[in-house]
């Protein structure tokens, strides 16, 4: 699976963690695809309703920020009608094999990354956006300063060929119409280990801090999903169910979309937020209830 992170921008209001409404004609492809999965005519022509970015690369958004290839797209289908899904927490966690995918090991949470600033449309913005980042991942590390987990920079002309020596890389691709970010999780793929930076970023209409996109972003990296699955009215919960909750349910988590009545143009990290990252990183479990 590529659970990849974009943040997808509704017009000009919801500008970053929001989902538009599915159109009838998707919700009906969507619905005949859950029922047939194994049909390649009805997973075709649920496909064919979902944004492929970059175009020609085979992967295609589920929600916002879910970014999937086809065999991961089949396995979400099954996944909708095979798996319970749990309660919502606060602070959700992905799972792989049923068992929370985070970063388990300390060596893993010292993380490096590279700026490919020549992808950037000019310097100033690639800086801008390095530091951005920087301060976001300061946040979750400040959060729990007893769990080891560092971000360090390593020139782009040391990570090594296909950026094998870095953790991730922070890059911008040039795809205009909706898209503002996305990043990826603990157990994705190596070539999928980048945040990628849309320009859409950079608008003037944008309307949430870009230091909460990033921060965001991170917490899909610490293996974090969106606070709204199953649990939000009025929100879009077309994500594979593979996810366990951490903490009672609040609606304004920094992994929160900005849909029903939930979610934060600051995209801050909350108390419950920090509450579940510290159990999660220091037990290795959810919080236990009532706590």
């Amino acid at each position: 699976m590529r659970p990849t992170i974009v943040l997808m921008r509704l017009l000009s209001v919801l500008a970053a963690c929001s989902v538009a409404a599915t159109p009838i004609f998707a919700q009906d492809q969507l619905a005949n695809a859950i029922e047939h999965p194994d049909d390649a005519d009805a997973v075709n022509r649920y496909i064919e309703t979902l944004p492929e970015i970059p175009p020609g690369s085979g992967h295609f958004m589920i929600e916002g920020d879910l970014y999937l290839d086809r065999p991961s797209v089949v396995a979400f289908l099954k996944s909708k009608i095979e798996t319970k899904p749990l309660p919502a927490g606060e602070l959700i966690v992905d799972t792989v094999n049923g068992q929370p995918s985070y970063l388990k090991s300390i060596p893993s949470r010292q993380m490096t990354y590279s700026l490919v600033a020549s992808s950037f449309p000019n310097d100033q913005l690639a800086q801008r956006t390095d530091s951005e980042l920087k301060q976001a991942a300061q946040d979750w590390i400040d959060a729990c300063a007893n769990c080891n987990i560092s971000l360090k920079e390593i020139p782009i002309e040391q990570a090594g060929k296909f950026y094998e020596k870095v953790s991730f890389v922070l890059t911008y691709l040039d795809v205009q119409g909706g898209p503002i970010a996305r990043s990826f999780f603990p157990s994705s793929p190596p070539d999928d280990r980048q945040i990628v930076i849309f320009p859409d970023f950079f608008s003037k209409d944008m309307t949430f801090d870009r230091r909460g996109v990033l921060r965001h972003e991170f917490g899909h990296i610490l293996g974090y999903r969106h606070e709204q699955l199953e649990q939000a009215s009025g929100c879009n919960t077309a994500e594979p169910n593979n996810w366990k909750p951490l903490t009672p349910y609040n609606p304004h988590s920094v992994m929160h979309y900005m849909c029903g009545k939930g979610g934060s143009f600051s995209l801050a990290l909350t108390g419950s937020d920090i509450k579940g990252h510290r159990c999660l990183y220091l037990t290795g479990a959810a919080c236990p209830p009532g706590n």
